[in-house]
């Protein structure tokens, strides 16, 4: 995976997310997620994902 981070410990939940969100078992497999060397670009992403995440949680109908 081209997206493979050394550096980001905290986003394992968002990526995992993306990751069965996004796999659909064929290649090449693009999740959408920049390297890691465009750390700021990346880091928005995953921001943007967990506010995305956060709130289907939060506004489910089950949490009635």
């Amino acid at each position: 995976m081209d997206w493979r981070t050394l550096q980001n410990g905290c986003g394992c939940g968002v990526f995992t997310m993306r990751h069965m969100e996004t796999y659909k078992g064929k290649s090449p497999w693009n999740s959408g997620f920049e390297n890691e060397d465009k750390k700021k670009i990346q880091d928005s992403q995953l921001q943007f994902l967990r506010y995305r995440y956060l709130s289907k949680i939060v506004l489910s109908d089950y949490n009635l």
